[in-house]
């Protein structure tokens, strides 16, 4: 994409939001209250192929896939790939960003149990930035901490918390 200083109202769905994560090539910054699988697939698919920094923001517990926002699966998958992701925690998130190197996608999440009830959405959900309005966005955000992950020997009986913060043992 071209970095010019636009704003475009776009219909934003699952395919849409894939479609993103593929393009990216430096980094990603993701903020949701949860995430679903196929999205969480595709991060990784991305971090291997382009060995791109990923940050996601995420609400703790399960509380907001209680709510339809996600799906179990995809933080079990989160927790599995820890170390692909730098995962920072963050209360009530209910609207979704993706910031993929130099552009920024605000949109309204998906409901899980809401998506089979609901028709296709035919009316624009989302914005997409770019140029310097990105830039305002991706800003908001700290810098990746680590361009790799360290991966760090746990014993057994230490709990890593999040954040990837190992208490000294």
């Amino acid at each position: 994409m071209v970095n010019v200083d636009m704003m475009r109202f776009l219909k934003i769905n699952n395919d849409t939001v894939l479609n993103f994560i593929s393009k990216a090539r430096e980094r990603i910054i993701i903020a949701k209250p949860a995430f679903f699988t196929v999205e969480i697939q595709a991060l990784i698919k991305a971090k291997k192929e382009h060995k791109i920094n990923i940050d996601l923001y995420m609400e703790p517990e399960d509380k907001a896939i209680r709510l339809g926002f996600g799906e179990q699966s995809a933080l079990d998958l989160i927790n599995t790939n820890r170390y692909s992701f730098n995962v920072q925690l963050a209360e009530c998130v209910r609207m979704a960003i993706l910031c993929f190197d130099n552009n920024a996608l605000l949109y309204a999440p998906d409901l899980s149990f809401a998506e089979a009830e609901i028709p296709k959405t035919t009316f624009a959900n989302g914005v997409l930035c770019n140029g310097s309005a990105a830039k305002v966005i991706i800003d908001q955000f700290p810098p990746s901490r680590n361009k790799e992950r360290i991966k760090r020997k746990v014993r057994a009986n230490v709990i890593e918390f999040p954040g990837n913060y190992f208490p000294d043992a």
